[in-house]
């Protein structure tokens, strides 16, 4: 750095003559200030020369691009970090949860936010800097808005008082707000007369330990451990599965199985003595659920199974998919 600067003037001894001049109003003093400003500005940019073709994140590349700017606009200037000691200040967006919930369900970023909220500001004649503006606010009031809706989904669920759940889990992969694709669990209770989506947290890994360990602690969070009463999820393809000899035999002998022989599970003696009269009222049971509006084939897929298992043939017909498939 001291060897870029032996042909020019010293910032120090620049700076002691701008000093010197301070009370002056010369415009050519003025622009003197404006200059070593910029000047300044550009010796302290410590971000490396190629920094906008490694950077992969747009929204950090335009923040770089703004910042190198000569003249920033006022939502540049706000969008910095505020001390700390201004951290516990109120603004306006603490009140209005509604912005903070646009904002998520618009995906629109911190950094975006404070662009907006100046931009709108302005339009409507106020001025920026009465208000506390910056990530870091922004971050606090979604996380007030977030932490105070989650605790009125729960509270408007224990007044449900159910009495047992049903718990259903998928995972899919979707994109974030930063662009990056993550592995995410949607966790699902269903009953009678309710279904309530309880969470859909990130899962680093697609492992049966990582996915059970995360509706584990779901089901903690709202109080239903000891409500859950059966679980509904796809076979997962890990060796942390389940590993059961008879499907793996049918999913390998699949193509060569003759599908329309087959014996009913009602006409075993055994099964028919255990279940006495209550298979008909499973079977009839099979039937509503059928007629109804399903979230999911599978669920779909069931019922005809436990229908053809009772004996009887479902609406569709008598139709067997290969297991995994």
């Amino acid at each position: 750095m001291i060897h870029q600067m032996t042909g020019s003037k010293l910032p120090s001894r620049e700076w002691k003559g701008i000093l010197k001049n301070k009370n002056k109003t010369n415009q050519t003093l003025k622009q003197k200030e404006q200059l070593f400003g910029d000047s300044m500005n550009d010796l302290f940019d410590i971000a490396h020369q190629d920094s906008l073709n490694m950077i992969s994140i747009q929204e950090d590349k335009l923040f770089l691009v703004k910042q190198r700017e000569k003249e920033r606009t006022a939502a540049d200037e706000y969008s910095t970090e505020s001390e700390p000691e201004y951290m516990d200040e109120s603004f306006e967006i603490d009140q209005q949860q509604e912005i903070a919930a646009a904002f998520d369900k618009c995906k629109i970023s911190e950094r975006d936010a404070v662009h907006l909220l100046v931009a709108f500001l302005e339009a409507v004649s106020l001025d920026p800097s009465d208000y506390i503006i910056n990530r870091t606010s922004i971050r606090n009031a979604r996380a007030v808005y977030r932490e105070s809706y989650d605790k009125k989904l729960k509270q408007s669920f224990t007044n449900l008082n159910v009495k047992s759940v049903v718990v259903h889990w998928d995972t899919k992969i979707i994109e974030n707000i930063s662009g990056k694709f993550v592995d995410r669990l949607a966790v699902i209770a269903t009953g009678t007369n309710f279904q309530q989506l309880l969470g859909i947290p990130e899962v680093s890994a697609g492992t049966g330990l990582e996915i059970s360990s995360a509706v584990f602690d779901t089901l903690k969070s709202w109080a239903l451990l000891d409500k859950t009463q059966a679980f509904v999820f796809d076979m997962i393809a890990s060796n942390t599965g389940p590993d059961i000899p008879l499907f793996k035999r049918f999913k390998t002998k699949w193509n060569t199985t003759n599908l329309n022989k087959f014996v009913t599970g009602i006409s075993n003696i055994d099964i028919k003595i255990a279940l006495g009269n209550n298979y008909i009222d499973i079977l009839n049971y099979a039937k509503l659920k059928l007629s109804s509006n399903l979230n999911r084939d599978d669920y779909k897929e069931l019922l005809d199974l436990i229908i053809i298992f009772l004996g009887e043939v479902p609406p569709g017909g008598i139709k067997f998919k290969k297991p995994g498939a």
